[in-house]
């Protein structure tokens, strides 16, 4: 039995802009952003929040639901393209700020937006050599281009934090199978030389090296697979949900579906997974599993029996294909995409590039500020001091009290269980 998505949780930042606002900003008709792309609204970063924020306050979330799981945690991976540190990885200030047990793998993993498929899989099997344990795979990230240019309606922020386990297949969230499909080539598609802040992008030559990967993956996948029954729904990398109605189109034509059997499908199977990506935006390592959180939103225990493929691309470029089952584990997942969306604050254009830019200041030594605040945040970054990151938490004797508190109820659903 492969390992098992338990449940999972995301965290957005606290500011949002519109596309119809931006579109106007820049002299651009709002449908190439609300229909060419597919995009409403776009998260923002404020001075305070940067990907260390996003993924600890994703985990805590988590764990807010359930206590009795940190102590449990063996190991901690965060899939990023943002990360603050050149040598030092998200995980370990992740690590520090939750509370993890010291007797725990932290580490990061960097593929562009595979990274968090890759710490995903590699979870999924440590947990069968560590039964007993459990693994927190948290993807977060912050995607950034040039203002005024092609990719700037495409940025977005945000964190998705994943608990796997060993568990029944009735039990988990998400049974992952563990057969997946793999393909991976050398392409300068998308990247970000250290030298620099924003990503470098060659926009059409990215799509189709998308589509690539993503017959690639899918051919070797079915290669081993056989002949599967058809999945009741299909996630995929979303870096603006426009690009996941193109990947459906290249799946449809492998399948040789009509035009009218395509948009049919499409509706079906892909859609439902793609609204909490219109109005957050591109999360990079994230948007794969904010259509999975999305989805389970959406269709809560609808899902329990049914099938689920998902396409995992990285820019460079790896890819995978790989596909999962749920279970009454969906019973465990708080809906709380809508609330945690409702919760943020519309800016204006002029707001939205003075919080980018004060964000980036933050990133420069001798930025700290001890009073900065934290918007309701449960972590706040305070800037660099002597090229150290300091980090603070708001809600500190709330984050202790999860080691003591008592488990939540999951709603018919039994809790993790030791082997």
């Amino acid at each position: 039995m492969n390992g098992a998505i338990l449940d999972l949780a995301v965290a957005i930042p606290h500011h949002y802009v519109s596309h119809e606002e931006l579109a106007r900003a820049r002299d651009v008709e709002v449908d190439k952003y609300q229909q060419g792309l597919g995009c409403e609204e776009m998260a923002i970063c404020g001075p305070g929040e940067d990907t260390v924020t996003l993924a600890a306050e994703a985990a805590w979330r988590l764990f807010e639901h359930h206590p009795e799981a940190r102590e449990r945690v063996g190991l901690c991976v965060v899939g990023t393209e943002s990360g603050v540190d050149a040598a030092k990885p998200v995980a370990i200030y992740v690590h520090r700020l939750l509370g993890l047990p010291p007797n725990c793998r932290a580490f990061e993993v960097k593929h562009a937006c595979y990274g968090a498929t890759a710490a995903l899989q590699m979870a999924s099997a440590w947990v069968q050599q560590h039964p007993k344990r459990l693994a927190l795979v948290i993807a977060s990230d912050i995607a950034r281009y040039e203002r005024g240019s092609a990719g700037e309606p495409t940025q977005g922020a945000g964190a998705v934090a994943m608990l796997v386990g060993k568990a029944e297949e009735r039990d988990a969230l998400l049974q992952l199978s563990p057969i997946s499909g793999a393909f991976a080539s050398d392409v300068y598609d998308f990247w970000r030389p250290p030298y620099q802040s924003e990503a470098l992008v060659k926009g059409k030559y990215s799509m189709n090296c998308y589509l690539e990967g993503l017959q690639g993956a899918y051919e070797d996948y079915c290669r081993q697979a056989g002949d599967e029954p058809t999945p009741d729904y299909l996630l995929y990398h979303v870096p603006f949900p426009a690009m996941a109605r193109k990947a459906h189109r290249r799946m449809s034509d492998l399948r040789g579906l009509s035009e009218d059997l395509y948009l049919d499908d499409l509706e079906r199977r892909v859609e439902p997974a793609l609204w909490a990506n219109r109005k957050i935006g591109n999360v990079y390592s994230g948007s794969l599993y904010l259509a999975l959180a999305g989805l389970c939103e959406r269709k809560g225990a609808h899902l329990i029996g049914r099938r689920v493929a998902l396409f995992s691309y990285g820019s460079g470029s790896c890819s995978e294909y790989f596909t999962g089952r749920f279970g009454e584990g969906i019973y465990r997942f708080h809906r709380h995409l809508h609330s945690v969306l409702e919760a943020r604050t519309e800016v204006d254009v002029d707001q939205y590039e003075l919080l980018h830019d004060a964000s980036l200041k933050m990133e420069r030594n001798h930025s700290f500020q001890p009073a900065l605040p934290h918007q309701g945040q449960a972590f706040t970054f305070l800037g660099i001091r002597d090229h150290e990151r300091c980090y603070r938490q708001n809600f500190a004797e709330d984050a202790v009290a999860l080691s003591n508190a008592r488990p939540t109820a999951l709603h018919h659903t039994r809790p993790f269980q030791r082997a």
